[in-house]
C-alpha cells in the first residue's frame, strides 16, 4: 500500500494527516513523513496498524473522510502518468470529502516532488484541484519548502484542535518550531526531491 498517515492524540479520539502518494515516490514520502514526526507527530501507517482480518481498502477510506485534518497529495512526473495506482483511489475519496468541508480552512494540500503538472479534477463550487496552492519541494529552496509545508500543518492542527489560540504563529515561532526541524532534517539527508526514488532507511528523530 502506498499510504501513511500521522496520528495526533486527542480527548475525542485520534486524528491525523494522510500523506497519499505513488510507490515510485516513497522515499520523497519517507522525508516528508520524518519531518512531521521531528515536529512531534506520531506516525501511522497502513502497513502497521491494519489489524489481520481487517479490510484495508475500508481502513484507508475510514482514514481519509473519517479523522483527517490533513490529507497531503503528493504528486511526480510519475505519480500523473501512472495508468494504475492506488492513489487515483485515494484521491477520489479525498475529492468527495474535500466538498463537504468549509472552505475557509486549507484540508487538501497538493505537494509536488519535481515540475509535474497537478490533476486538473473538479474540487467542487467552480474549482479545480488545480487552483490549489502547492507545496513545491523539488525547488532549489527545497528544505525551506518543506519547512513552510510543517509550519501550514501545525497551524491547521491548532486551527482543529479544540482549546488552542487561533491564530498564525509568528516568525519567531516559525524558526524555532517543527518547520526548522524539517529543513535540519533536510540538510541531513543531502537529498533532492526528485532525484532518485531510493528508501530511505534511517531516518534521524528530533524529541
Amino acid at each position: 500500500m502506498n499510504s501513511k498517515a500521522t496520528a495526533v492524540d486527542e480527548a475525542g479520539g485520534p486524528r491525523h494527516i494522510f500523506i497519499s502518494y505513488d510507490p515510485a515516490d516513497s522515499g520523497d514520502a519517507d522525508l516528508v513523513q520524518a519531518a512531521l514526526e521531528a515536529a512531534g507527530v506520531r506516525v501511522w501507517n497502513d502497513f502497521a496498524d491494519v489489524r489481520p482480518g481487517e479490510i484495508r481498502q475500508d481502513r484507508i477510506r475510514q482514514a481519509i473522510s473519517g479523522n483527517a485534518l490533513v490529507f497531503l497529495a503528493c504528486f511526480s512526473k510519475a505519480s500523473t502518468t501512472s495508468v494504475r495506482s492506488r492513489q487515483h483511489e485515494e484521491l477520489t475519496w479525498a475529492v468527495h470529502e474535500l466538498r463537504q468541508r468549509h472552505p475557509s480552512l486549507p484540508w487538501l494540500i497538493p505537494v509536488r516532488f519535481d515540475d509535474c503538472m497537478i490533476p486538473d479534477l473538479d474540487i467542487g463550487a467552480g474549482r479545480s484541484l488545480q487552483s490549489l496552492s502547492t507545496a513545491d519541494l523539488f525547488r532549489a529552496d527545497g528544505h525551506d519548502e518543506l519547512a513552510r509545508l510543517v509550519e501550514t500543518v501545525i497551524w491547521i492542527l491548532s486551527r482543529s484542535s479544540p482549546g488552542t489560540r487561533r491564530r498564525r504563529p509568528t516568525v519567531n515561532e516559525r524558526r524555532s518550531g517543527g518547520g526548522n526541524l524539517a529543513a535540519q532534517i533536510f540538510q541531513r539527508q543531502n537529498k533532492d526531491f526528485g532525484k532518485g526514488r531510493e528508501r530511505l532507511n534511517h531516518i534521524p528523530k528530533d524529541r
